[in-house]
């Protein structure tokens, strides 16, 4: 199982800090959403790798190929290949695996850091370098990559300048059971988290439970790094910054109540009841915290 947290660069690192280059070359005989075939040439080493899942725990299996079988499996990866230089450095004991991508995905910078555990990965705080987390942005993936023309490397780029939302994922664990909070949207009435705009004069934490407090009642403590889970809202590409909140308390009124609904359910129902993505990448992340 492969667990790893990706995040996006503006640019290279000085190169004084590099302990390794290596040139690398791969492309895709399958994709799908859950599952990738991959060919790689990794310096003067090619290795045949197959990838499932998604997000910060992957299950993947790799061996080692021929020279003779990488060049005679690369032209089926035709239209999903991409070339790209790694660097490597240390980073407070950990390894972090930079990639400078080349072609049609030059400008592009991102850094890669394996864990040896879930709680390791979410208690890992990235050097200042990494301007975004795209661990959970699908645009992202190698496999995407692969197939992104030059025309939409520039949005990718300026992925660290889109537009955030502040979002919440608030639980309680009751009966030895996690239990969310989920409210309906004013607008369109869907299930959601409590979420709202960035403030000015307040942190993103502090935004986070003042939200939670405004549109659902809750008062409690954030005990996680937040999750950010990027969705469209029309042509643009909103960043949704979620804070896991324990739940301290639920208030009887408040603020909004007379605007939204308010229900404490299970992670199976706040699945079934709620289409939004920031919902359900929450949840997921949820059960990995608790």
């Amino acid at each position: 199982m492969e667990i790893e947290r990706k995040f996006l660069l503006s640019e290279l690192p000085q190169a004084k800090q590099f302990t390794s280059t290596t040139n690398i070359k791969q492309g895709y005989l399958s994709a799908t959403e859950s599952k990738e075939v991959r060919i790689r040439q990794k310096g003067l080493k090619y290795y045949l790798t197959v990838k499932s899942g998604k997000g910060l725990e992957r299950a993947e299996t790799e061996i080692s190929v021929l020279r003779t079988q990488f060049k005679k499996l690369w032209p089926a990866t035709k239209g999903l290949q991409l070339e790209k230089i790694r660097y490597e450095l240390e980073y407070n004991g950990q390894l972090i695996e930079i990639d400078e991508y080349k072609g049609e995905l030059t400008g592009l910078f991102t850094a890669e850091i394996e864990f040896n555990s879930v709680k390791e990965a979410l208690t890992f705080q990235p050097p200042k370098f990494c301007i975004e987390e795209i661990t959970y942005d699908p645009r992202f993936k190698n496999r995407k990559l692969a197939e992104t023309d030059k025309s939409a490397v520039e949005k990718l780029i300026n992925c660290g300048k889109n537009e955030i939302e502040i979002g919440t994922i608030p639980y309680i664990i009751k009966d030895g059971e996690i239990k969310v909070v989920i409210i309906t949207s004013r607008k369109s009435g869907q299930w959601i988290f409590p979420k709202g705009q960035p403030e000015k004069d307040l942190s993103s934490d502090k935004v986070a439970l003042m939200e939670a407090k405004e549109e659902a009642g809750i008062e409690g403590e954030i005990t996680a790094p937040p999750i950010i889970v990027p969705y469209t809202k029309g042509e643009n590409v909103i960043n949704m910054k979620s804070f896991p909140i324990k739940i301290d308390k639920l208030c009887k009124t408040w603020e909004e109540s007379k605007e939204r609904k308010r229900k404490l359910v299970s992670i199976e129902e706040a699945l079934e009841l709620s289409t939004q993505k920031a919902v359900h990448c929450g949840l997921k992340y949820l059960e990995m915290l608790i």
